[in-house]
């Protein structure tokens, strides 16, 4: 689930309880959502050929070692700066 940012704060409890978002579940960054959804798809048996990732994935050092160690095809990996 890719929550927006303003349901990630304490005014927001009200909303998340009334839509039973678990406590635990967070706003995950943009790489890690898109990870976790290609290996969603993967569970279905589905996969890209190939993926590009634009800059913004690789932005840092942490989402640039996810894309280089993750299962997925890629036209370049996304360099930390």
């Amino acid at each position: 689930m890719f929550l927006p940012a303003c349901w990630d704060t304490p005014e927001a409890a009200g909303r998340r309880e009334r839509c039973r978002i678990p406590d635990g579940e967070h706003r995950p960054s943009r790489w890690q959502f898109a990870l976790d959804t290609l290996d969603e798809l993967a569970g279905t048996g589905l996969r890209p050929a190939v993926l590009v990732p634009d800059t913004g994935c690789g932005a840092k050092a942490d989402s640039a070692a996810a894309w280089r160690t993750a299962a997925w095809p890629t036209s370049s990996r996304p360099r930390a700066r």
